[in-house]
């Protein structure tokens, strides 16, 4: 959606159903009037271009062109990838340009990520894909986990070179590969049994606690037991005196 055209911008202009709906990808390069315009008729003729062709007549023509209507001066583009533009000249009445469907293109940086050198040995076509499927999944996942990519859904490609290196160098890096899995393999492990332990630990604290607790809760229940008694205990002993007395 457009709210005005630029001069210098690159737009992908739709014109209006009534006038045929057709994209025109250009760059708008300047800005006339239909007189400019009528002047060079063989070079450019508005309306054998854009009325004529689907049926519609002079009435619609000058319902919609008039003196003070604003004809953009354009160049077509034809790529964007990359950006090429043509230096024939295009017009295009603002009139006939739906504004709701048009937009601007604005520059954007296609990021391509090379990771090098990385080198591994398979054993079967298997194993190869199923690397491949498993390595892809990880690295669109942290993808993901960065800010500036969370929101997209990143395509990520996978692609392999054959080469030859010696078997001791291959080896080396599969040795070292997987010494260096074993360290975080066995890191994890202690993480894991301190975790252990320390939830043991707590959970033995709460149960001695709550052990505390119910023992303090059971002597409190035998010291009220032994009050009752000796207050039941002094009531008797009040009562013999007042028999005798």
């Amino acid at each position: 959606m457009l709210s005005n055209i630029e001069m210098g911008k690159n737009y992908a202009l739709f014109l209006l159903p009534l006038y045929g709906g057709t994209k025109n990808n250009v760059r708008v390069i300047g800005k006339t009037t239909i007189d400019n315009v009528s002047r060079n008729q063989d070079d450019y003729n508005i309306y054998q271009t854009y009325f004529e062709p689907i049926g519609l007549g002079l009435t619609t023509y000058y319902t919609a062109i008039q003196e003070s209507t604003d004809i953009y001066i354009c160049n077509p583009i034809t790529s964007l990838e990359p950006l090429a533009i043509s230096r024939v000249k295009v017009f295009i009445p603002a009139t006939l340009i739906d504004m709701n469907t048009s937009s601007e293109y604005v520059e954007v940086n296609n990021l391509n990520f090379h990771i090098y050198p990385i080198i591994k040995r398979f054993t079967s076509i298997d194993e190869k894909d199923n690397f491949s499927t498993e390595i892809i999944k990880k690295i669109k996942g942290k993808l993901k986990e960065l800010n500036v990519f969370s929101a997209l859904d990143s395509e990520v490609e996978l692609s392999y070179d054959t080469i030859y290196v010696t078997k001791e160098d291959i080896e080396a890096i599969e040795n070292k590969i997987a010494s260096e899995q074993q360290k975080r393999d066995n890191l994890l492990r202690e993480f894991r049994r301190r975790e252990t332990e320390k939830e043991f630990q707590y959970n033995k604290a709460l149960s001695d606690m709550n052990l505390a607790k119910l023992d303090y809760e059971k002597k409190s229940e035998e010291v009220e037991m032994l009050k009752a008694k000796l207050r039941q205990t002094i009531q008797n002993y009040e009562d013999l005196i007042h028999q005798y007395s």
